[in-house]
């Protein structure tokens, strides 16, 4: 009769796997103010979700997405009916995504890109953004033959172009974002720079065609590779074979199964996808070879490079008004930003990164949002539409260089990401926010420091704004249309400001005069002018004058203008050094922007005029003459979650086992703002004729989150004739407590918990149970904060914390039933500091206390098996032992791990759906003291044992990071493991699994 419960045990964690998972994806859905008035403007192709104070913006994005669909005709011949557009201003990062699942929905965040983004080179932002993301919805729309049969039995789920490469659906939108547009990234001078970066330094013909799918390479561009060389890929096939492909290929894609890529774009081209790899990096280099050959013409600039440790990428460098101190944004190989700060000895004495003074801010995060309505979390995200530049913008100096004021976006709570200004002081080391919730960036210094000039933002649109440091206070000082975008002001005088403005693709300096808030455009020969800064030798800026971004050098009045850098990529800002006569820039490299010391003085003077190029690929997108019309609009209506709340998909659930079978179904649905989400699954068992179920119901309708959770569980042991059933229904209500951190919730909830076992008869030790029954019920206490957050290079967090808390009081409720108290803590850590670079340890204190003697129904166990590498729990691991091995009523689990990496691999095999990123290894112990049972191999028993001592084991792990199917991050591990205490080491010491 062992076999009760180690294999009763072996099979409930899979189905509340399974339930957790659904739980935590209900939970990440985006959540929007519940304040909010929504609206609905019923398109005839679209339903454009928005908040009423945006009316303007709606309409502008209503006409552009009605024109995009006509636009794309010429490509696309199969179009969704409707297509559901939500607009949410919840964010200043900029960001989208497109998605067919349950239905075509389009999430757009309206926030104009920054000068730093690699986005930054638009013209119609709407345009471009909803074209980019309307594109995803046309490439998921195709299904034939079978596949079509299948997406009208299962509904959205079947999908199969959603499963095409990062690098391919990407690269499609972006191509045909620029196509669409006079501006776009296959036309700017970034990704222009980005190419030339690669071939002057010889690494583009060592890029391989399975990394371009990969979001999780550390090194640069990071994020950006799938939209880099997709796009390039697009090119050059639509180049070669003409854009005819872009809808045959789809059609190919979503008649067919999965990963066979290879077939499709032989038969339409002759050529595989490698063979087009290498067709396009060819092409590039002849392209990169040409534009060099004119631009060399007149000397490159040259001078040493800036370094820094665990600095792979340095750039933004502004030095002090005293000409000593030097900041500058750096980011990591874990993709994290930081500030730097140097000092120098001296104004003889070059900045140098041996100088070091401080690191401000390693929690500072560098953003790539998922495909997910809203991230929790401003840290390090992969696969972002959109890569915005990170969350930190500019610096600037105080004059008396002792201050400087920077911007950082931050989450006050679970709703927004707002950027604000923050101070830091040298004399005091610390770091002090200055405004809350202005949605400010960029801002700088006035002369006289009573003052700052900033960019406030606004759904669409950008302000200059004042703020006045002695009273605290805001002003707007000018607001251009929508779509225009303000950037990087800098104080000309006390009443002066200077200022770049964008609009339809062309940008300008522009001053204002603060006493009569005049506006005057400036230098207007001169395109894409920006990163204005002020020295003792004049007023820098850079410009596209010549194609290539470089920095110039004005007169106060602006009538004599000079360049003072000839770049071979691409420059973006620059600070003075008058007293070496040196220049600091940020130029672009293959480890993306550095900073770069330029000689003034002893180098070969630049001529008036640098020699000119056109964008590398102009030849393929030449200028087009296209304007959006107006449509007609309808009424809007009042928002409405329950025409979308039917399910559109369901999935079937078929497991077979020894003497039957589980037969099932699963759905969900939610509307686009998420206010209602919900989930229903259902399962029957052939050999009991007993059905399982499961329901969970998220509300984001107030400010508390509401779950209603209900599982129905009926199951038989393997090898015996015992029956086993669970009833959990839950009820809970969760808040923010900001006051605490955007990542603290707390709440209260009520439990029914009900657990029968029938036909059972078995010894445990001295005590029988037969047709055990038990019920409770009761109120809850909820608490749970995090603040993990890993990216790049790093292997496992290195900092931060979990914790969960939860403490119910069970009332007897029939049956067997008892009354008694439970509470259950999970705390997890970890640290590095000391350590070498990523390594980590993490420890984690997991317990459970009963407060009463309760019936083995209501005992928890241990469990082997991890199956989520960083997961909170409650789930006891005692690795080594068996599954079930420890039974009581309480329980405390400690486990300690020393994480390693030791591989960084990044190899795949062109388009094979596997792609091999890193192996990294632990060292861990685990130990459990338990108040309750172990099981006896020996015996075939339960036994009691001493609530007091501590069982312990040990081991090693071996971790290999892939990406499976082109999206699916996962760990493939093998663990060795040593029981410490010889009583109870039946379990398995090799173990082979796979962790989420």
């Amino acid at each position: 009769m062992s076999k009760l419960n180690w294999n009763l045990f072996t099979q409930l964690p899979v189905f509340f796997i399974f339930f957790a998972i659904q739980l935590i994806t209900c939970l990440s859905f985006a959540q929007v103010d519940p304040e909010i008035q929504w609206k609905v403007l019923k398109l005839p192709h679209f339903d454009l979700i928005y908040d009423a104070k945006h009316q303007e913006l709606a309409e502008l994005y209503a006409d552009r997405l009605e024109d995009n669909r006509q636009y794309l005709t010429q490509y696309f011949q199969i179009f969704p009916d409707r297509v559901t557009v939500i607009l949410n201003d919840r964010t200043d990062l900029t960001n989208g995504y497109a998605t067919p699942i349950p239905y075509q929905t389009m999430m757009l965040y309206p926030a104009l890109p920054g000068p730093q983004e690699t986005i930054g080179d638009y013209g119609d932002w709407a345009r471009e953004l909803t074209l980019h993301e309307y594109t995803h919805s046309l490439s998921f729309q195709p299904r034939r033959g079978v596949i079509k049969g299948l997406y009208y039995t299962f509904g959205s789920i079947i999908t199969p172009n959603i499963l095409l490469p990062r690098w391919w659906l990407e690269g499609l939108a972006v191509d045909l974002e620029t196509r669409s547009s006079n501006k776009g990234r296959l036309k700017s001078p970034y990704q222009d720079g980005s190419i030339r970066a690669y071939v002057l330094e010889n690494k583009l013909q060592s890029v391989q065609l399975a990394e371009i799918n990969e979001t999780s390479i550390h090194t640069w561009p990071q994020g950006g590779r799938p939209y880099l060389f997709g796009s390039l890929m697009w090119s050059e096939l639509i180049a070669r074979y003409g854009a005819k492909n872009m809808q045959e290929l789809l059609s190919r894609y979503g008649g067919r199964m999965p990963y066979f890529l290879e077939a499709p774009i032989q038969d339409q081209t002759g050529a595989s996808y490698y063979q087009l790899f290498v067709d396009m990096k060819d092409s590039l280099q002849k392209k990169v070879q040409f534009q060099v050959a004119e631009l060399g013409k007149v000397a490159f600039s040259q001078g040493p490079t800036l370094t820094v440790k665990n600095g792979i990428e340095n750039f933004h460098p502004v030095i002090s008004p005293d000409g000593l101190k030097m900041v500058f944004l750096s980011k990591s190989d874990s993709n994290k930003r930081s500030v730097r700060i140097l000092v120098r000895p001296s104004l003889d004495v070059p900045f140098d990164g041996s100088q070091e003074l401080a690191e401000i801010g390693q929690r500072f995060g560098e953003t790539l949002p998922e495909l997910n309505p809203s991230p929790r979390r401003i840290d390090e995200r992969e696969g972002a539409d959109s890569p915005p530049g990170g969350t930190i913008q500019r610096l600037a100096w105080f004059p008396d260089s002792l201050r400087f004021v920077f911007d950082k976006s931050d989450v006050p709570d679970r709703y927004h990401e707002i950027s604000d200004l923050h101070l830091f002081d040298l004399r005091k080391m610390k770091v002090e926010r200055i405004t809350y919730r202005e949605r400010a960036r960029e801002a700088a210094v006035s002369p006289d420091s009573k003052s700052l000039v900033f960019v406030k933002l606004e759904a669409g649109r950008t302000h200059l704004a004042l703020f006045d440091l002695t009273e605290k206070t805001s002003k707007i000082i000018y607001s251009p249309a929508l779509q225009t975008r303000i950037s990087i002001p800098v104080f000309l005088s006390n009443s002066e400001v200077l200022f770049s403005e964008r609009t339809d693709g062309r940008e300008t300096l522009k001053k204002i005069s603060l006493p009569s808030l005049q506006v005057q455009e400036v230098l207007s020969q001169y395109p894409d002018t920006r990163f204005a800064s002020v020295s003792k030798k004049g007023i820098l800026f850079s410009s596209t004058m010549n194609g290539i971004s470089n920095v110039y050098l004005t007169t106060p009045d602006f009538r004599t203008v000079r360049p003072v850098s000839h770049s071979s990529t691409f420059i973006s800002s620059s600070s003075m050094d008058a007293d070496r006569d040196e220049l600091y820039v940020s130029e672009l490299t293959t480890n993306g922007f550095q900073i770069r010391t330029l000689s003034l003085k002893n180098g070969p003077a630049l001529p008036a005029s640098l020699p000119k190029v056109q964008p590398l690929l102009a030849d393929r997108y030449p200028a087009l003459n296209h304007q959006v019309s107006s449509i007609e609009k309808p009424p809007a209506d009042d928002y409405s979650a329950w025409p979308w709340m039917l399910p559109r998909f369901w999935l079937p659930n078929l497991y077979f086992y020894d003497g039957g079978a589980v037969i099932g179904a699963a759905t969900a649905a939610a509307d686009p703002l998420q206010k209602h989400a919900y989930s229903v699954a259902a399962a029957h068992e052939t050999e009991t004729q007993e059905t399982s179920s499961q329901f969970l119901y998220t509300n984001n309708t107030t400010q508390a989150t509401v779950l209603v959770k209900a599982l129905d569980y009926n199951t038989s042991v393997v090898n015996t004739n015992i029956d086993f059933r669970q009833q959990d229904y839950e009820t809970d209500a969760l808040w923010e407590v900001p006051q605490i951190g955007s990542d603290f919730f707390a709440g209260v909830g009520y439990r029914w918990l009900g657990r029968d076992y029938s036909n059972v008869n078995y010894s445990f030790q001295s005590e029988s149970y037969r047709n055990a029954e038990t019920e409770a019920h009761g109120p809850s206490l909820l608490a749970a904060y995090s603040s993990l957050s890993m990216s790049g290079a790093q292997v496992t967090p290195e900092s931060g914390l979990l914790f969960n808390f939860s403490a119910t009081d069970f009332k007897e409720g029939g049956g067997l039933s008892e009354s008694f108290r439970q509470y259950h803590l999970s705390y997890q850590q970890y640290l590095s500091k000391w350590l070498p670079r990523h390594h980590a340890i993490m420890y984690r204190l997991q317990g459970l206390f009963t407060d009463q003697n309760v019936g083995l129904a209501n005992y928890s166990y241990t469990v082997p098996y991890v199956p989520f590498a960083n997961a909170l729990g409650p789930t006891y691991i005692m690795r080594g032992y068996l599954n079930g091995q420890f039974l009581g009523k309480s329980i405390a689990n400690y486990t300690f791990e020393y994480r390693f990496p030791i591989w960084y691999i990044y190899h795949g095999g062109g388009t094979a759906p596997i792609f091999f990123k890193r192996v990294h290894g632990a060292v861990i112990a685990d130990g459990a003291t338990v108040d309750g049972y172990a099981y006896s191999n020996d015996r075939g028993l339960y036994e009691r044992i001493d609530p007091w001592h501590t069982y312990w084991s040990t081991g090693l792990e071996l971790k290999l990071d892939i990406t499976l199917g082109y999206h699916f991050p996962m760990t493939v591990f093998a663990g060795w493991y040593t029981p410490q205490d010889k009583t109870y080491d039946e379990g398995q010491r090799f173990t082979i699994g796979i962790q989420l």
